[in-house]
């Protein structure tokens, strides 16, 4: 392996390992979606289940599909990634640097530091992306060197 494909592994490998620690963190949003989804027809089917629905459905699609892409050095996933900032931001307030924003003491330090968090996750994946730029191959779409 040459050292200019270094970067892009361990980078794309820290970034999926900041994702799954999302992944978990966030997990307390899925039983609502679940409850959403099994009873689509009750009467407490409303605008904001569907919203609820539609966002952390699309929350949770956006991570795999980064997690997968990423592992698999494929530049769908870092796409995925920059469309989780905003999600997970604007939408949700959700940081996709875990355990950290835990640290502050009050709400108006964590919505800071949620945003801070993930422009620096933003900046990574910037990062990450032209690393793949600078490592693929003639029309290739995978990272040269990866299995």
């Amino acid at each position: 392996m040459k050292n200019g494909h270094l970067l892009p592994r361990v980078l794309s490998l820290f970034l999926v390992l900041l994702l799954i620690g999302v992944l978990l963190r966030s997990w307390r949003l899925v039983p609502g979606l679940v409850r959403n989804l099994t009873d689509p027809l009750s009467s407490s089917w409303s605008v904001a289940s569907l919203t609820y629905t539609v966002v952390v459905g699309g929350f949770l699609a956006l991570l795999s599909g980064a997690m997968v892409g990423l592992l698999r050095h494929r530049m769908w996933g870092v796409y995925c990634a920059y469309a989780l900032v905003p999600v997970s931001t604007v939408l949700l307030g959700i940081p996709l640097v875990p355990f950290v924003s835990d640290l502050l003491p009050g709400v108006q330090w964590r919505t800071v530091a949620v945003i801070v968090l993930n422009l620096t996750f933003l900046a990574a994946t910037v990062l990450l992306h032209v690393e793949y730029r600078r490592s693929m191959s003639g029309g290739t779409r995978r990272v040269e060197g990866a299995r």
